[in-house]
């Protein structure tokens, strides 16, 4: 199987066996430093977003990175694979209050999803061994989602933790790819604009967008250091630079959104934030005619696609197109992209998830009127659905394997099941709740 051979010459490579070794060591730490564990899941999520370009037009691989980052790049799914494995075997080896492997409502129409494309696959597909290996990630998914993910978010008192595996990955992104644009700037461009080590500046953009929240969320969280606001406030800057430098009209629409939402109720928030833009444009500054170009001459990449995947849809309604091939792949909506991919069946699952989503708004806003609501618990959660469904209206990350995104809405499903119990008066006389076994961050 191709990742698992992958992942096997690279365990045994001299830069295997010391990840290996250091993996382990990060093992036994993580038995005792939950935010250890959270930081693991952020190199996890950083993993799923890595992949090499192909150049379609030379037929080549793209500009080799600087050693390391090339060999990341290269493996960067059975790097994913692997982690997910070890948060999985962590969890098992915890003791927890928190028993089965009981779904989050949100999660539960990805998952149905998922087994849609698992479906496609297995009738209409080509490749049994692609085909098996996303089972088997799909099943992972499942597990590091009801077991790691819900157990270590329900023992803590905030969100702290998942911000941390935000902060984290959106860490690993922008030290790596400033580092590599140091040594050479050509792997990590294409077409001027900024792909990094995602393949893709589209979801470049859209990680960044995404793991910004958690970033947002330390810098207002009263546990957060004067350094590391400091550190924050700088990682920022790199953020909204690299952001510019993509060329990603989704990704600053995700940002906004973002933005906007988490800092609503908080003035002073806003002012920290808007000084952070102008000194991330300051930073930028000149590639800033270039990126506002990018920004706006690019003209409607969007329409004709979608009208091509509503036409597909009508032409195949009940199981969707024939052909899939080797891989399933759509394009630019998540949306039309399953309709047209899955037919009548994606439909449903879509109708699905649109009601879920809706009903976890009702329940986070009605959470924000109870006396012991964390506002800012919840505005984490509404921030991030809102902008992660946002933007896929205009990615098709929703049908990915493995991608950032995707393990970013497992882990928000639990946040946002968490903040709305959390809320609930566990009596009727009372407006307060006791959480499983509490753990500092």
């Amino acid at each position: 199987m191709e990742y698992f051979s992958r992942l096997i010459n690279l365990l045994l490579s001299p830069l295997g066996i010391f990840a290996a070794v250091a993996c382990l060591a990060w093992l036994v730490l993580a038995l005792r430093s939950p935010t250890l564990r959270w930081m693991g899941f952020g190199g996890t999520m950083y993993a799923a977003s890595l992949y090499k370009y192909f150049d379609p037009f030379r037929e080549e691989e793209w500009y080799q990175f600087w050693g390391p980052i090339e060999v990341m790049v290269d493996n960067g799914r059975p790097l994913a694979i692997v982690c997910l494995a070890g948060l999985i075997i962590l969890s098992f080896s915890l003791n927890s209050t928190i028993s089965g492997l009981k779904v989050s409502p949100l999660m539960m129409p990805i998952h149905a999803i998922q087994v849609l494309i698992f479906v496609k696959l297995l009738v209409w597909g080509n490749d049994t061994v692609y085909t098996v290996q996303a089972g088997i990630i799909y099943v992972l998914i499942y597990l590091i989602t009801a077991t790691g993910l819900r157990t270590w978010t329900f023992e803590e008192r905030t969100l702290r933790g998942p911000a941390i595996a935000l902060a984290t990955a959106a860490t690993l992104f922008c030290l790596v790819v400033t580092w590599q644009s140091r040594l050479d700037t050509m792997p990590v461009f294409i077409s001027g604009r900024l792909m990094g080590t995602t393949a893709n500046p589209q979801h470049a953009a859209v990680f960044l967008a995404l793991s910004l929240l958690g970033v947002c969320y330390l810098l207002v969280d009263s546990r957060s250091s004067a350094m590391l606001r400091f550190v924050l406030v700088i990682e920022s800057l790199m953020h909204l630079n690299l952001l510019l430098q993509t060329g990603s009209r989704t990704g600053l629409v995700m940002s906004a959104i973002v933005l906007f939402l988490f800092f609503r109720r908080r003035v002073s928030g806003l002012y920290a934030i808007g000084l952070i833009m102008v000194g991330g444009v300051g930073f930028g500054l000149k590639q800033l005619g270039e990126r506002v170009s990018d920004f706006t001459e690019r003209g409607d990449t969007r329409t004709e696609v979608w009208v091509n995947q509503l036409q597909q849809f009508y032409q195949n309604p009940i199981f969707g197109r024939n052909y899939i091939g080797s891989r399933f792949t759509i394009g630019e909506n998540s949306w039309l992209g399953l309709m047209e991919a899955t037919g009548f069946m994606g439909l449903l699952v879509l109708i699905w998830l649109t009601s879920v989503v809706l009903k976890s708004l009702s329940n986070l806003t009605v959470a924000s009127r109870m006396r012991n609501a964390s506002l800012v618990d919840i505005d984490f959660c509404i921030a991030g659905l809102v902008g992660v469904i946002a933007g896929s209206f205009l990615e098709a990350y929703l049908a990915g394997i493995i991608t950032m995104p995707v393990l970013f809405l497992a882990m928000l499903s639990v946040c946002c099941e968490k903040v709305t119990t959390q809320a609930q008066p566990t009596h009727p006389s009372s407006n307060s709740y006791v959480s499983p076994r509490m753990v500092k961050l």
